[in-house]
């Protein structure tokens, strides 16, 4: 049986078909209930159909959590400035289940943006985004480069519509958690985008639906970012770029922390890249990471990052080892760009390992904004 979470929008706005099984809603159910967890003696407010989120956002303090009941939200959510404290985060959920909440975005806004936020969790909601052009789309977080996003969750939601990325963090994000998520929708950069992040940790997501360039992206002098138990099917250019081409630090202050490279002690392991992406992995501007113990089903490249005058950043310096592959030749380096890599036990063969949703350790504790981001 499959569950269809319907928006309610106009059949030219691109939003309908997203879809979760039985089975995905339980396992992400599971997950977003451990959240009430997070915070003791927590300050409740009650959102109902016919009142205003943000209104409640308003009115939020460290320790609250705000339980919003099932209904459809046309509201595009700010949670700028909203600051919970490691042991009395911020939370936003979903009350009545997963999916039964939906944040309807608006055609010139993210679905849900936020500048400067720290200790705030995002749980169980469909999130849907409506926009048709500009860097804009389902989540959009960020915040100054001397005080950025820190210690923020986006738990077990549901994240589709049309947008230029489904879930961005960006401008030195750090200690970021985004688990167990079903990502759909048709995107026209990145299912998932990081500009610029570290500490973070990707797990147990289901990307599919459609993304221009990849299911998710880690560039800009990203560091100390996990991705496992994540299912990559989107029908992209490549699952999982280590790196990547971003232009924006051309166009704005990049602090010298994040220059040199594009991304460097990344670790890619036990996740399932599907054949819907052309290339399962790129390295782009990356060294000193990881990519082992994954299913992929198509090729991997290693490429530098080149901007005539601006930069040149080599792929160098990283491990593949322990992947089941599609065949002997899967790695395609380009010319130069695999100095100092080092391939070990990678053989064809068939997937050996469950990811995505479904894959979440049915054990464990809640997974709240400052839970320390590790595999």
């Amino acid at each position: 049986m499959i569950v269809m979470l319907m928006a309610l929008t106009g059949p030219t706005s691109g939003l309908a078909g997203a879809s979760v099984s039985d089975a995905e809603a339980v396992a992400m159910g599971d997950v977003v209930a451990r959240a009430s967890s997070c915070v003791s003696r927590p300050k409740r407010i009650k959102v109902t159909p016919g009142q205003s989120i943000q209104a409640a956002i308003a009115k939020a303090q460290p320790g609250t959590v705000i339980g919003v009941a099932a209904g459809v939200y046309r509201e595009a959510l700010d949670l700028t400035g909203l600051q919970g404290t490691p042991d009395k985060p911020i939370i936003l959920m979903s009350a009545d289940g997963v999916g039964a909440a939906t944040i309807l975005g608006a055609p010139e806004k993210p679905a849900i943006a936020a500048w400067g936020i720290a200790n705030v969790g995002i749980y169980g909601f469909r999130v849907v985004a409506d926009t048709s052009d500009g860097d804009m789309g389902a989540f959009k977080i960020a915040g100054p480069w001397e005080k950025p996003a820190r210690n923020v969750a986006v738990v077990g939601n549901i994240v589709t519509g049309v947008g230029t990325d489904g879930i961005k963090f960006f401008n030195g994000a750090t200690n970021i958690l985004v688990v167990g998520n079903v990502i759909d929708g048709d995107w026209r950069e990145e299912a998932m985008d990081n500009v610029s992040i570290e500490n973070a940790l990707f797990a147990y997501n289901t990307v599919r639906g459609s993304a221009r360039n990849t299911s998710i992206t880690m560039k800009a002098g990203s560091r100390n970012i996990i991705l496992t138990g994540n299912d990559f099917n989107s029908r992209s250019n490549v699952g999982i770029n280590v790196g990547g081409v971003g232009t924006s630090r051309f166009n704005r202050k990049f602090p010298d922390y994040w220059k040199g490279f594009e991304a460097t002690s990344i670790t890619v392991a036990g996740n399932v890249v599907g054949d819907q992406a052309r290339k399962s992995v790129s390295f782009i501007g990356a060294n000193n990471s990881v990519l082992k113990e994954n299913f992929l089903s198509n090729g991997v490249r290693s490429r530098q990052h080149e901007q005539p005058g601006e930069l040149l950043y080599p792929s160098h310096d990283n491990r593949i080892q322990d992947n089941t592959v599609r065949s002997t030749d899967f790695f395609e380096p380009d010319d130069g760009q695999d100095k100092g890599y080092v391939l070990s036990r990678n053989a064809p063969g068939k997937p050996k390992i469950q990811a995505g949703v479904l894959a979440f350790p049915k054990s464990g504790g809640a997974i709240c904004p400052a839970t320390p981001p590790v595999g």
